[in-house]
């Protein structure tokens, strides 16, 4: 039987492309930003955080991977769920601060509960980001090591198959695989 995932190289290109990406956003400061601001960055993460976990998936379709390699996807996945709590409180932070009168009149709840609902959002927001953030900085050894260990087992032909994606990718051209 051959080889079941050709396409591997080219799925851990796009996974440690977007992951990269990620890590980059993570470091614009995110709670003194504006709100629409924070929409648009937040986002950004999800959806490099999303292709980064979809990619890692991809990447072990027909193999069984290295136990380094289901956690770093496991990791990801509580990475995407965090991500889209912040994404959540941010959306819910916006339609706060588009209407609050239906709070009001639902609750019938003393005003300063909705003012501080709003903050809360926000708050809670920049907490959970502040973790990720934590996280991923405590994980950026053991995913240079799985980087490390995945390059090393290529074969020659599909380390050329991931540096070319990577470099596709880099330049902002279109990858495919």
């Amino acid at each position: 039987m051959g080889k079941v995932n050709i396409n591997r190289p080219v799925h851990l290109a796009l996974r440690d492309k977007s992951y990269e990406k990620f890590l980059e956003l993570l470091k614009y400061s995110f709670d003194a930003r504006s709100l629409d601001s924070r929409k648009k960055i937040i986002h950004s993460m999800v959806e490099k955080a999303q292709t980064a976990y979809d990619e890692g998936r991809f990447a072990l379709r027909g193999i069984r991977g290295s136990r380094l390699e289901r956690d770093f996807i496991k990791f990801l996945e509580m990475i995407l769920d965090a991500l889209q709590a912040v994404q959540f409180m941010v959306e819910h932070e916006a339609i706060l601060q588009r209407d609050t009168g239906f709070l009001r009149r639902f609750l019938r709840e003393d005003p300063r509960a909705v003012s501080d609902s709003k903050f809360s959002h926000r708050k809670r927001a920049a907490q959970i980001l502040q973790e990720v953030k934590i996280m991923a900085g405590i994980a950026e050894k053991a995913y240079r090591k799985l980087r490390e260990e995945e390059l090393k087992n290529l074969n020659r032909d599909d380390k050329r198959r991931y540096a070319m994606m990577t470099e596709k990718t880099a330049s902002g051209g279109k990858a495919g695989g």
